[in-house]
């Protein structure tokens, strides 16, 4: 991974996100036979001035698919995996009616897809968004101690047990989520009582004020109302929210509400300077509690971007930015953008289909025969 492409690498390298990387990488090459990338002599000298790091940030690795999914005859697979032909011997024999060798490859393949996730999210480019390595080795444990019973789920087509967090890991995760939670909830109540305070004390400065309006030759006098005062001072916060809407995770929902709150905030203050007010100091009051109303509306903003729900913010993060990074496949030329597969096609699903297999008639018998032993 050391390369001259960015500037004290070698500084980013002293963090056990690494090791977790690495052990990523193994998981990856037992699934598919190779590590994620091809970093070969051969295949980085076709790639120019492409380095192995700025290989790894810049494309995101095949999705994991394994030997269930690539091999063309599941049974001569399972003669080399006793313990997994076990698994499915006992979960065909609990089935009922008969078991098709496709169906038992389309099974294994949803099982080892339990993995992907974990395996992904090792490997993001972003140290801070990759699990421990103690919720990794949950993780690879709470897989393997289930995989027997999940090989039964998927033939039965029940939901199955993912590789979720456990033990300390598990209890932690869930003590730095209540954490977040509550300070999300304390600087949201702070944020809103701010806010709140400016508008009711300016609604209740300029209500019943004698004002005169000129605007393009139209022109008006009378007397003010409070609630109007408010109405503009609460702009901001108006046009704000409703161009963030509900993206309370990403930078982009954070981007859009703020700008929505700038531009309410320029209009509020240009309504405000159209109002002759009696007094002098009511402009300045008014312009404060408008500033009051946009900081309050832009720390909120904030603060539900960086105290995001963990898993949302971790995994629709890594979702994001894997979806934002081409895929290449191993052994491809990344200077043929057009041959990589951003998503997994159809061809690599695995046919469920009692033809899946073409020759495969009677490879059950394998099953049955080492489950008996």
């Amino acid at each position: 991974m050391l390369t001259e492409d960015v500037a004290a690498l070698a500084d980013q390298r002293h963090s056990p996100a690494v090791d977790v990387y690495a052990a990523a990488s193994v998981v990856h090459a037992l699934f598919e036979g190779h590590p994620p990338y091809d970093l070969s002599f051969l295949a980085r000298s076709e790639r120019g001035t492409f380095s192995a790091y700025r290989l790894k940030t810049e494309y995101a690795p095949a999705p994991l698919v394994g030997v269930h999914g690539n091999a063309p005859d599941i049974a001569a697979v399972l003669a080399r995996e006793p313990e997994v032909a076990v698994a499915v011997g006992r979960a065909a024999a609990e089935a009922e009616g008969a078991v098709s060798p496709a169906r038992v490859r389309l099974a294994l393949c949803q099982v080892d897809d339990t993995v992907a996730p974990l395996v992904e999210a090792c490997l993001a480019v972003d140290q801070r968004q990759r699990p421990t390595a103690s919720a990794m080795r949950d993780g690879l444990a709470a897989f393997c101690e289930n995989y027997a019973e999940n090989v039964g789920r998927a033939l039965r087509g029940e939901p199955l047990a993912d590789c979720a967090l456990g033990g300390d890991a598990a209890r932690a995760a869930r003590a730095a989520e209540r954490r977040r939670r509550v300070a999300r909830g304390v600087l949201r109540a702070a944020c809103a009582a701010a806010g709140a305070a400016a508008l009711g004390t300016a609604a209740l400065l300029v209500h019943g004020m004698e004002v005169s309006i000129a605007l393009d030759g139209l022109s008006w006098q009378g007397t003010f109302p409070g609630w109007l005062g408010a109405l503009l001072l609460a702009l901001p916060a108006l046009l704000g929210l409703g161009l963030r809407e509900r993206d309370l995770v990403s930078t982009a929902g954070a981007v859009r509400g703020t700008v929505g709150t700038l531009v309410g905030a320029a209009m509020s203050a240009a309504l405000l300077s159209a109002v002759s007010w009696p007094a002098p100091g009511v402009l300045p009051a008014l312009y404060a509690a408008l500033f009051m109303v946009t900081t309050a509306v832009t720390c909120g903003f904030a603060a539900d971007r960086a105290l995001a729900p963990s898993s949302a913010a971790s995994a629709g993060g890594r979702a994001a930015a894997s979806s934002r990074r081409p895929v290449l496949p191993w052994g491809a030329d990344p200077s043929a953008p057009k041959r990589m597969a951003t998503q997994r096609t159809s061809a690599d699903a695995p046919d469920a289909s009692s033809t899946a297999l073409p020759g495969a008639a009677g490879a059950l018998e394998v099953f049955y025969e080492i489950g008996e032993e």
